[in-house]
């Protein structure tokens, strides 16, 4: 079987390029052929991860699509060329499955009339993602004023997106069966439409943490991720731990930020502006280290998909403190038995449970004890496995 898997940008940029490479290794293992197609290198000073040989990337030129835009203004030169580039790589190399990762549908006109390729999409953010504002003093009062509008226009483009990767797929993918069900009855469709499918985002690291490096742990407070705060929402968790920077029974403890992004800068402001001390801030990295180390990790974003940080703590014997902002988060965590949820947007109670969670070794214990258990639900065999029996279903078509 001969696949390709369309990205933006390869081979390190966020989690979706992650999980392509590690689904990518494991099925040449299996004796699959497998190219990825993109239009930008990433930056060189990352660090690479691990990619089989046999993977073959091929970067097609001069597309000026910026990795950050959406999917509303597409420029049509970009698109004739990035669908050229791809029609000639289907032929050259007899591709049977196109795994669009983060392309627009546009990129891909005249992929089914030119080649017998089909073509995957999965959807790797919620499927109505809401934009996060800030509803505080007089700006605040007018923007809730108009959100009811707002967010009937969001969910509107929202539906559409989507609706036109339903229409230009052989099968449309889901990252959690309540990313399906919401899809399913937002447009409109039935939730046993064959087009439809999920599938898990996959653990990346090969074994779990052992006992005895679990002994080894440091007082870490970890976060990884892009640092994007229109998505990560990063200055949530500054404003809880500048709480508790001021409270000396955590004296020993430090906040460890994994990751890149455009609001970089802004993080590095407010830390400096409000005095924290024991912020570092360590830019992209690879994360497993720093899982190793750390006794909790913390999520605050304003959306996600099926959000792979939250599995690779798990599987590192990290307990989390998680907001409720998105859906799949109740595939992986169940309050109070591997995690801990939080309201979205309830920085104080977020606060309150970190301490919580900083004082009391048993309950960390306990909570990471059940991650590594509930996490193997997840391992890239399991769903290889289930990559493989769509892509044969969608051969036989």
């Amino acid at each position: 079987m001969n696949i390709i898997f369309l990205h933006r940008v390869w081979p390190v940029y966020g989690g979706g390029e992650t999980v392509t490479i590690c689904l990518a290794n494991e099925m040449v293992k299996r004796g699959f052929k497998v190219h990825i197609a993109y239009f930008k290198d990433s930056d060189s000073s990352k660090e690479i991860p691990f990619i089989d040989a046999r993977i073959k990337a091929h970067r097609i030129g001069n597309i000026k699509f910026n990795e950050l835009s959406g999917d509303f203004f597409i420029n049509k030169t970009d698109a004739k060329l990035a669908s050229e580039g791809l029609i000639s790589l289907i032929k050259q190399y007899d591709i049977n499955i196109v795994h669009n990762q983060w392309w627009p549908v546009e990129f891909l006109q005249g992929v089914h009339q030119q080649t017998n390729a089909k073509i995957v999409k999965t959807l790797h953010m919620d499927v109505d993602i809401k934009k996060a504002f800030d509803f505080s003093g007089a700006k605040g009062k007018i923007i809730k004023l108009f959100y009811p509008l707002y967010r009937m226009a969001e969910k509107r483009k929202n539906i559409w997106r989507c609706n036109k990767y339903y229409k230009y797929s052989d099968c449309f993918n889901f990252l959690a069966p309540c990313f399906l069900r919401s899809y399913a009855s937002l447009s409109g469709k039935r939730e046993d439409d064959p087009k439809l499918n999920f599938v898990y985002n996959p653990l990346v690291f090969n074994q779990a943490i052992s006992q005895e490096e679990r002994k080894k742990k440091e007082n870490i407070v970890l976060v990884v991720g892009r640092l994007s705060e229109r998505h990560k929402k990063i200055t949530r968790i500054l404003e809880s731990w500048k709480v508790v920077e001021q409270d000396s029974r955590f004296a020993t403890w430090k906040l460890q930020i994994v990751g890149d992004g455009e609001s970089r800068g802004m993080y590095e402001d407010i830390i400096k502006r409000n005095h924290l001390k024991r912020v570092e801030m360590l830019g992209f990295r690879q994360p497993l280290p720093y899982y190793k180390k750390a006794k909790i990790f913390l999520m605050t974003s304003a959306y996600e998909g099926f959000s792979m940080s939250l599995i690779e703590s798990q599987q590192n014997g990290v307990p989390l403190i998680v907001m409720d902002s998105f859906e799949s988060l109740h595939e992986v965590v169940t309050n109070g038995e591997n995690g801990i949820i939080v309201k979205d947007g309830d920085v104080a109670e977020f606060t309150e449970n970190l301490k919580k969670l900083m004082l009391n070794d048993n309950l960390r214990n306990r909570l990471a004890d059940k991650g590594l258990e509930t996490c193997q639900r997840f391992t890239v065999s399991n769903l290889v496995d289930k990559w493989e029996t769509i892509y044969n279903g969608l051969m036989k078509q």
